[in-house]
């Protein structure tokens, strides 16, 4: 991940297992992630935010890095491939990842009919419209807008109609729905502040 992805997007924080002694050279840098529980109290991870939590290696579920970090990689998504000169994939993968492939199913994992390209959500009419969908880039997003979130506290995507990337994380993981509202009402600002509101 950091000599084929990183590196190249200049994602010089970012991890996918984070080595011990770069826990550590983060100090208060390494952000904690809690628990918010159904009835308001916040509990910390203390696995997760671990030197021995951060370092272990699972692509599906412990990422870390700054937030900014992530959009790069969404940029040179946008950029069909291509961020700075650094070419990572081909616009032909790029379409691939990002065109419809799993249509109208049920997704066990998200208990909603959520349409997927290769790796990523895609925001079609069917979660648009609907407030509490999980994984929606909110009302005024386009159908070609694709992305995926991170447990209950994180999203990022890009929208090529409106040339827009966006990544932000929370410090709190809330009840599933209590997530969907909030990702909602910062993707709604996000379009609505940029003015590509009904555009």
């Amino acid at each position: 991940m950091r000599e084929a992805i990183f590196a190249p997007l200049g994602m010089r924080d970012s991890w996918v297992g984070m080595p011990p002694e770069r826990h550590a050279a983060y100090g208060d840098r390494i952000g904690a992630m809690h628990d918010m529980g159904a009835d308001g109290g916040a509990r910390p991870y203390p696995n997760l935010d671990s030197a021995a939590g951060s370092a272990r290696c699972v692509p599906g579920g412990n990422g870390r890095g700054p937030i900014r970090e992530l959009g790069r990689l969404y940029e040179m998504l946008l950029g069909r491939g291509e961020r700075d000169g650094a070419r990572l994939l081909t616009p032909r993968t790029v379409e691939a990842l990002t065109t419809p492939n799993r249509v109208g199913l049920f997704d066990e994992t998200f208990g909603q009919v959520k349409d997927w390209g290769l790796g990523f959500a895609l925001d079609t009419a069917r979660t648009r419209g609907d407030a509490g969908a999980t994984l929606s880039f909110g009302p005024h997003a386009s159908p070609r807008a694709f992305g995926h979130g991170g447990y209950r506290s994180s999203l990022g995507f890009a929208d090529p109609e409106y040339g827009l990337v966006a990544a932000f994380v929370a410090n709190g993981t809330p009840p599933d729905d209590a997530h969907a509202r909030r990702a909602r009402a910062i993707t709604t600002a996000i379009y609505e502040d940029l003015g590509l509101a009904g555009g």
